[in-house]
């Protein structure tokens, strides 16, 4: 015996009993009523499970449908800003395109061509002679007077080399004029060079007030190129007198004296601050300021051992050569040659300033 329970999906119970034999034979006549009924109640079970799948499938595919059609809506949203964005950004290439054709046609500025710090890179496709005639004819004239060729700029590389010449010329007049007063030997020998020398050195100076003059300066931030405006600036600076100062003609007492005396050349020493101008231009420029101090210092270092070793002589001299152990020995045999001269005053100079080694005691005042 057993007890058969369904329950469908309304809520409904059936219940009967009866006598079922598994292997699908009944008992009696009864049995086979009650094994019918039971079929019946079997296939409503089945049917209740197909329809719950049924449902179930339903669900499934009316949940995709709208996950596709969100999909859908959101490829189309996508598409749309896509395009949209495409569309933008061919616009402005466009627009980009007509500026850079249009550009060359473009009028100038002409206050920011007057007052700008900038090379001017004229296009050869403008055709200047070809804009609108409505400009002011004043205008016209500042323009031509401001466009002033040959101004320097004091930041561009001419006049960093042009500097550079010119301290060639200083160092030139600090170590050759003093070595030809003291050692006379020098001067006579190579006078014709050094007359070469020294009034090609004149021009150079002489040229370095015409670049000064045409150098041009900042002011409030603009670079000035009026040439009465930077004429009147290099005036008033204190390295135009020194410029004019160191020019002095000295050269014409050669004939008052009778003789060449190379110190007369003297004012060309007050032409070194442009030395000291270059020193910082090159310790902004270089990669290794260090370096080009260490050099620098090593340069002046050696330019005193020189001048001392000059004055060494030129007192020796005026004292008497060989008179005691301190002055130079008498200019005699291997002592007269020009090379024992100098290195001999060098070496003297270079104990003194190091204080090393044993030297005579002076006996004279001079000394």
């Amino acid at each position: 015996m057993a007890e058969l329970s369904v329950s469908s999906m309304n809520g409904l119970s059936v219940s009967y009993g009866s006598s079922v034999d598994l292997a699908g034979s009944s008992t009696g006549p009864r049995n086979g009523r009650r094994n019918g009924s039971a079929m019946s109640v079997l296939e409503l079970i089945d049917r209740e499970n197909d329809n719950r799948f049924l449902l179930r499938e339903n669900g499934d595919l009316a949940s995709n449908a709208k996950d596709d059609e969100k999909r859908n809506i959101k490829r189309r949203s996508l598409s749309f800003w896509g395009s949209l964005r495409n569309v933008v950004r061919f616009r402005n290439a466009v627009d980009v395109r007509k500026k850079k054709v249009s550009r060359p046609m473009e009028r100038r500025d002409s206050f920011m061509e007057r007052f700008t710090t900038r090379q001017r890179d004229i296009l050869p496709t403008q055709d200047v002679s070809k804009e609108d005639d409505s400009h002011d004819p004043r205008d016209m004239k500042d323009i031509g007077a401001s466009s002033d060729l040959f101004v320097v700029h004091p930041d561009e590389n001419f006049n960093f080399y042009w500097s550079m010449v010119i301290t060639a010329a200083v160092i030139y007049n600090w170590w050759v004029i003093i070595a030809r007063q003291a050692w006379e030997d020098l001067q006579d020998n190579y006078t014709a060079l050094w007359f070469t020398l020294d009034y090609t050195s004149d021009f150079i100076y002489l040229a370095d007030i015409v670049v000064q003059l045409r150098t041009g300066y900042l002011e409030h931030g603009i670079l000035v190129k009026d040439s009465k405006k930077l004429a009147i600036h290099y005036v008033k600076t204190k390295y135009f007198k020194i410029d004019v100062l160191s020019l002095l003609p000295m050269d014409l007492l050669y004939l008052a004296i009778g003789d060449v005396k190379p110190m007369l050349r003297f004012p060309r020493f007050l032409k070194v601050y442009r030395f000291k101008q270059l020193y910082y231009m090159v310790e902004t420029r270089t990669a290794h300021p260090n370096i080009w101090r260490v050099m620098n210092l090593q340069h002046l270092l050696f330019l005193l051992i020189h001048w001392f070793a000059a004055i060494y002589f030129v007192i020796s001299q005026s004292v008497g050569f060989g008179n005691g152990e301190w002055a130079y020995p008498e200019p005699i045999g291997e002592y007269g040659s020009l090379t024992r001269k100098y290195l001999w005053c060098v070496y003297w100079s270079t104990l003194t300033m190091t204080t090393i080694g044993d030297l005579p005691s002076p006996e004279a005042n001079g000394e």
